[in-house]
């Protein structure tokens, strides 16, 4: 029997690199992409290996459609695209020049639709075809100091919605998204705080005493593109500690 197959677009970063080596573990060849770190990308494509999975690596630049078109001509089959892809500047609107906005809803936005976009012919020969999208409730309760990420959150929210509806109706492929909680990463360097004291701090408020981690995330992932039923579709399924809203 052949095994299913996933990309993870984004699978060098923190949290895309521990659900890449969750699907290997679980019996799935994986796709893993970069965009800036290839020996990152690589040595988590050891580790896959290590636990049996085919695993290969891949350059993409998820704002360039030739990028992401390119990308998929090196694949043959396809069951599960995981698309955890993130950018962020901590800037406002009264901030952000045209340059930064684009650098992050680039990535983001376009990515995700390209990403989605011509996924769909390998997508249709599966018989378990799944999208996930991994927005952050920044998406629905934005603060504006991250404007360009917490836009393209909720255009991950929206995409999730109405690609649920509109390829499971046309291919039965289902979208669904996995809705994290704050998860240290580099990601939080790039934003200039990232302490101990602030994260304890997450810790403390949530109802649950912790914080979210990345297995935590890739478990979730799993939970969707496994459903025995097939008939998990148009999900928000929070990683918080507290749900999405």
């Amino acid at each position: 029997m052949t095994p299913m197959k996933a990309l993870i677009v984004g699978g060098s970063g923190g949290i895309g690199s521990t659900i890449a080596l969750a699907y290997a573990k679980t019996g799935f060849d994986v796709v893993i992409t970069y965009y800036e770190n290839s020996e990152k990308a690589e040595k988590i494509a050891v580790q896959a290996r290590a636990e049996g999975a085919q695993a290969s690596t891949a350059y993409v630049d998820t704002s360039n459609d030739q990028s992401v078109k390119a990308l998929y001509e090196q694949i043959d089959s396809l069951d599960v695209v995981v698309f955890a892809v993130a950018q962020e500047k901590p800037l406002g609107a009264d901030e952000a020049n045209y340059e930064d906005w684009r650098s992050v809803t680039g990535p983001m936005i376009d990515g995700a639709h390209l990403c989605t976009h011509y996924a769909i012919p390998l997508l249709k020969k599966s018989e378990n075809p799944n999208i996930i999208y991994i927005p952050s409730t920044d998406g629905i309760r934005p603060n504006g100091e991250y404007i360009a990420y917490q836009v393209s959150e909720a255009a991950l929210i929206a995409l999730t919605i109405g690609n649920a509806k509109h390829l499971a109706r046309k291919y039965k492929i289902r979208v669904n998204a996995v809705c994290p909680g704050p998860v240290r990463t580099a990601l939080w360097d790039k934003a200039g705080d990232n302490t101990d004291a602030m994260w304890s701090e997450f810790a403390r408020n949530n109802p649950l005493g912790r914080n979210a981690t990345a297995e935590d995330i890739a478990q979730a992932c799993l939970t969707l593109s496994q459903d025995p039923g097939k008939y998990l579709n148009g999900n928000f399924l929070s990683v918080n500690g507290e749900g999405f809203h």
